[in-house]
């Protein structure tokens, strides 16, 4: 199988594999969460550590960041219990992982605790985040993951056709300003059809010109969160952060923008719905 095909099958999958989560309700998105965050602190451990630190110290990262993503998840919940209980434990891993590291490292152990507290605030927390978004509306979610893929697809197709000034050529090379824009118009685009064509579903969560901010905020945060990702590998010297992927690379190199579109969306709806 070609690269072009494999990258494309990849592609597919996992894209439907996000929307049929998305459809399934709030277990569907809490698994898919779940999946993330796990993946992306196994990854982000290795990316950042050079496979120096012990894989005790992988899995228990990972165990906090499962925990960090289900009490924060648990919020709106039917269950409101769970939240208490596991942030408190959450906050039982964070002491384990500090008495840990007395264990492990002579030298350096400030830089690998806070490598593993980043991964949980970098990763874990968004993706808490995505279950409360996506209480507001499992449209509203899906829209928000519609939104990125298309300023990524925007930003490509304007960039490799025009693109001249560079964006961030210190961290991105290929990027330029007439990608962001073309991924930025395709996003106001994309909001303004989905402000009238979910009107009798999430159409009264904003006014029409809310919409529109939203997906000018999301154009920026998405590019963003690509940028911070790209320095991330460009500063420990990797093109991917993973292969768990075929032609895309690693889980981080899919969802760098979700980690920052997230918490922007549950940030603006909820400044918005005080708002109006």
């Amino acid at each position: 199988m070609g690269n072009l095909a494999k990258r494309s099958m990849t592609g597919i999958l996992y894209v439907g594999v996000i929307v049929g989560c998305i459809i399934w309700g709030n277990i569907g998105v809490l698994l898919l969460s779940l999946l993330f965050s796990a993946l992306g602190i196994a990854e982000f451990g290795i990316l950042s550590d050079r496979n120096h630190a012990p894989a005790l110290i992988r899995v228990y990262d990972i165990i906090g960041g499962i925990l960090l993503t289900f009490g924060i998840a648990m919020y709106y919940s039917s269950l409101p219990v769970a939240t208490p209980l596991f942030m408190l434990s959450w906050l039982l891993w964070l002491m384990g992982r500090m008495i840990i590291e007395l264990y492990f490292h002579e030298k350096d152990a400030l830089n690998h605790m806070c490598r593993s507290l980043a991964g949980q605030i970098y990763i874990a927390l968004p993706l808490g985040l995505l279950n409360i978004v996506n209480q507001f509306s499992w449209h509203l979610t899906l829209l928000m993951f519609i939104l990125i893929w298309l300023n990524d697809t925007g930003a490509f197709i304007v960039g490799s056709s025009i693109g001249r000034h560079r964006l961030f050529e210190r961290i991105s090379p290929k990027k330029s300003w007439e990608g962001f824009w073309g991924g930025m118009a395709f996003c106001i685009a994309c909001s303004i059809a989905a402000f009238y064509l979910l009107l009798d579903t999430t159409g009264n969560i904003m006014p029409l010109g809310y919409w529109i901010g939203y997906g000018i905020a999301v154009s920026a945060f998405a590019t963003w969160g690509d940028l911070v990702e790209s320095m991330i590998k460009r500063t420990v010297g990797i093109k991917d952060s993973g292969n768990i992927l075929p032609g895309h690379g690693g889980i981080l190199d899919r969802i760098d923008s979700l980690l920052f579109v997230v918490p922007l969306t549950f940030i603006y709806i909820t400044i918005v719905r005080a708002i109006i």
